[in-house]
């Protein structure tokens, strides 16, 4: 069996030896249904595959029997460079959590005092991301009062102009409205025109007489899509 040994510079494996303690015994879990502190467990996914593996730990201040605030520690014996650990914190529920068919040891007796920082870190990042949520909740809230006052007061203006009429107070109410900031009478209106345009289209003929003769609407309509193509054409060409 080997364990981490943390006192040296890099990471290394040692058998395990007077000044390496480990936990021999495993204490009693924190939080029904979860794993005991310190033993080494799997985090899974709906489909059964492994997501984390490491030395289990839990937040019993914030966790429950239906869910827990887990963080799992695994050694970087393999991975060059001076990163001893790996954490990896997330909430599961305990059919989410196992333990291990192979495990590289006991936990060090150091692993409660490195698992409380971590611990601590992901409250907070659990405490910003309620605020994120209440502020967003809040942002839609007042959005949707924003846009209940104003479409009261288009419906008040509605009825405002039509009061107007009733009484023949167009001058004077639009004359109000507008010192006021608010909406008069005027509004933009759709309104369809035709119009006869008068243009050059390049065909191709032995003479002008025969191009004017060749000419159709197809040449003309790709005229119109060729130089004019940011207009919306209702096309009705005579022949």
């Amino acid at each position: 069996m080997t364990v981490l040994d943390v006192r040296a510079d890099s990471a290394v494996t040692a058998p395990v030896r007077d000044g390496v303690e480990v936990l021999e015994v495993m204490p009693a879990a924190l939080v029904s249904g979860f794993p005991s502190e310190g033993a080494w467990s799997e985090v899974v996914d709906e489909s059964g595959d492994v997501v984390a593996a490491g030395w289990f730990s839990i937040d019993a201040d914030v966790s429950t029997p239906e869910s827990g605030r887990v963080v799992l520690v695994s050694p970087q014996l393999a991975v060059p460079g001076r990163k001893l650990l790996s954490a990896w914190a997330g909430s599961v529920r305990p059919s989410e959590v196992r333990a291990a068919a192979v495990a590289p040891g006991c936990a060090p007796v150091w692993f409660g005092q490195y698992v409380s920082p971590v611990h601590e870190a992901q409250r907070v990042v659990v405490q910003l991301e309620a605020e994120r949520e209440k502020c967003a909740v809040l942002e839609r809230a007042q959005g949707e009062s924003v846009r209940k006052h104003q479409e009261w007061i288009e419906n008040l203006n509605d009825l405002a102009i039509e009061w107007a009429d009733d009484n023949s107070l167009c001058e004077q109410f639009d004359r109000f409205m507008e010192e006021n900031g608010l909406r008069g009478r005027e509004r933009d209106q759709e309104v369809e025109v035709t119009v006869t345009a008068t243009m050059t289209v390049a065909v191709r003929g032995v003479s002008q007489r025969d191009a004017e003769e060749r000419i159709d609407s197809d040449d003309i309509r790709e005229h119109i899509s060729g130089h004019l193509s940011y207009l919306d054409f209702d096309y009705a060409l005579a022949d």
